[in-house]
């Protein structure tokens, strides 16, 4: 398993517009009716900053998504 260490005060800027602040708020009032937006989830800055987190691999089965065939991959997790 990968040692993960999060510095939480780093924030992506793609998490920083107000726009994305209000979304957030909004989740944190209603989070039975949120609706995911891939813009801000899937922002360039977001994804880099997991890409470090994670040392490149994926924090669900810790592949090298460069070194697969697909450079995205989905899996499907039950809650």
């Amino acid at each position: 398993m990968i040692h993960v260490i999060k510095d939480k005060s780093i924030i992506p800027a793609g998490l920083k517009t107000d726009k994305c602040k209000e979304l957030l708020a909004d989740v944190c009032k209603k989070p039975d009716d949120h609706k995911f937006n891939g813009y801000y989830y899937g922002h360039e800055t977001v994804r880099e900053s997991l890409r470090k987190i994670y040392d490149r691999k994926c924090a669900y089965c810790e592949a090298d998504p460069l070194a697969t065939s697909l450079s995205r991959f989905f899996h499907k997790i039950s809650v």
